[in-house]
């Protein structure tokens, strides 16, 4: 429960080693498992979106991008929201 509870309060890392250390000491734990190997595969999904992000040819794909970590895949991921939250200012003041 304290590594699902890491994961809700955004803290990634911190929940896969909480996981980590629970499968070290009952590794026939499927259910830690399941929830260890799906976390690291939203993380590996935000990591690659977030590249992405950086690579766009526009802000508003990079918003596009960004948005998609933020409210879909791991919200609360790196700087993803202070990223957003710049691009919709300059959105919003009209600079391009």
């Amino acid at each position: 429960e304290a590594a699902r509870a890491l994961a809700r309060d955004h803290k990634y890392d911190e929940a896969i080693a909480k996981y980590d250390e629970l499968l070290a000491r009952a590794p026939d734990y499927e259910e830690a498992s399941v929830d260890r190997d799906t976390l690291l595969e939203f993380l590996d999904l935000a990591r690659e979106t977030y590249e992405a992000a950086l690579r766009a040819a526009s802000d508003e794909e990079a918003e596009h991008l960004f948005s998609q970590i933020d409210e879909i895949i791991l919200p609360g991921y790196r700087d993803v929201a202070e990223r957003l939250a710049s691009l919709r200012a300059k959105k919003g003041s009209g600079k391009r």
